[in-house]
């Protein structure tokens, strides 16, 4: 990578952060339970920005400190959209905490994928529901309530192997989270 690369990404990575901290309301991810297939995400306590997950783990979301909901991200799987062109989709899940005092909105416009070099992946219409599940859509969550659907993007000739799904539940904020799949 060149020294401007470099110092672009910097400044890209410090406008992210900064339009996290402004923009997410107070909004965090942080670790919640992973699966015991899955090991825990590394993480740092100096951590700044979004909090990165590996597929299959359960993120808290908190606001200003209070637990929100739990978001679980599964792992991705191969598919094909209405076109027959490989895609691939992963099941969320939303929870919203018992004792939260107020809805959790969800949205399937929260969501993005990128491949690992940054490649922004297109939505993907998939020919068929996988296994009964219905694509995700929005709405607002009751204390104790979940939703459930999955998201699908479009491969394009990507592998899914280095997969970054990112979560930004704010409108025009940065994501709080993101999750890959190794």
């Amino acid at each position: 990578m060149k020294n401007w690369q470099k110092w672009a990404l910097g400044v890209l990575a410090l406008v992210l952060v900064g339009g996290t901290l402004a923009c997410n309301g107070g909004k965090k991810a942080s670790a919640g339970n992973p699966p015991t297939s899955t090991p825990a995400a590394s993480k740092s306590s100096t951590q700044v920005g979004p909090k990165k997950f590996d597929m299959g783990y359960t993120a808290t979301i908190t606001d200003n400190g209070k637990t929100v909901a739990t978001v679980t991200v599964g792992s991705p799987t191969l598919s094909k959209d209405y076109d027959g062109k490989a895609a691939f989709y992963v099941v969320v899940t939303y929870v919203a905490a018992a004792d939260a005092t107020d809805t959790y909105a969800y949205n399937e416009y929260d969501w993005a994928a990128h491949t690992p070099d940054g490649v922004n992946l297109e939505t993907a219409i998939l020919d068929k529901d996988p296994k009964g599940i219905t694509s995700l859509s929005s709405g607002d969550l009751a204390p104790n309530k979940t939703a459930k659907g999955y998201l699908a993007w479009k491969l394009d000739g990507a592998s899914e192997h280095g997969l970054e799904l990112y979560y930004s539940p704010e409108v025009w904020g940065s994501a709080i989270g993101y999750w890959v799949n190794p």
